[in-house]
């Protein structure tokens, strides 16, 4: 005669589940589906762009990285760099910047790391970068901006940028986390070229003396790492650099 098992000792690994709970979870798998694939043009897009600004530029590259090679770039253009903590309260604020975080939250300006905005011309970029903040941190947002500014200035990147913001179905948060996302990988891929990146990282494998070779934080360098297939990073891989 077959035992018969006792209820309490079941376990229950299958819980229904209702309509409403299924269609939610398919549209946000197709959300972070959508979202990669978004991430991906952009950070192709981004690598096109620093192989011209690298290539463009007449002198050897010397590390950690400055903002020389973007400067060179745009030589057509004049950089003014600010200071954002003069302006924190100013009115111009709301209408020159982001004014989100990247999780799509509305921040006190206080919590801003910098912005831009060009002048009536458009030959003149104002660059506003936290000055309280670290010199690495000041570096990464002042080329962080730049790209920004670069970006503007493509009209095949404008057209690109218009239609996910008219036709994708992410909701509009997810892409401004999205555009600044890809923004602070662009960052990291100029500060930390990949085939530089290869070659150090046969030399040393401290990523704490990596990280102060490149002028970066060491959370930047491990995510750069595990972009670059070279190393597992012990980050969140939706973590944003």
């Amino acid at each position: 005669m077959p035992s018969s098992s006792n209820p309490s000792q079941r376990t229950e690994t299958n819980v229904a589940q209702s309509p409403d709970e299924i269609e939610s979870a398919v549209l946000e798998f197709k959300q972070k589906q959508g979202y990669h694939v978004l991430l991906n043009r952009l950070t192709n897009y981004s690598q096109k762009l620093i192989d011209d600004i690298f290539r463009q530029y007449p002198y050897q590259i010397t590390f950690p990285m400055g903002t020389k090679p973007m400067e060179h770039f745009l030589s057509g253009f004049e950089i003014e760099y600010c200071s954002l903590e003069e302006i924190l309260d100013s009115v111009l604020i709301p209408h020159f910047c982001n004014p989100f975080d990247s999780e799509g939250k509305d921040p006190s300006p206080h919590y801003l790391e910098g912005f831009w905005f060009p002048d009536e011309s458009m030959k003149r970029v104002y660059i506003f970068v936290k000055t309280s903040s670290n010199a690495n941190r000041q570096i990464f947002t002042k080329i962080h901006e730049l790209f920004h500014f670069c970006q503007s200035l493509d009209m095949a990147f404008v057209k690109l940028l218009e239609k996910i913001i008219t036709e994708s179905t992410l909701p509009s948060d997810l892409v401004r986390r999205l555009i600044e996302r890809s923004a602070n990988k662009a960052t990291a891929m100029y500060l930390i070229p990949e085939e530089h990146l290869r070659k150090k990282y046969k030399e040393t494998r401290d990523t704490r003396e990596l990280a102060k070779f490149y002028g970066v934080s060491q959370k930047t360098l491990e995510i750069r790492l595990e972009e670059c297939g070279i190393m597992n990073s012990p980050h969140n891989p939706l973590d944003t650099l």
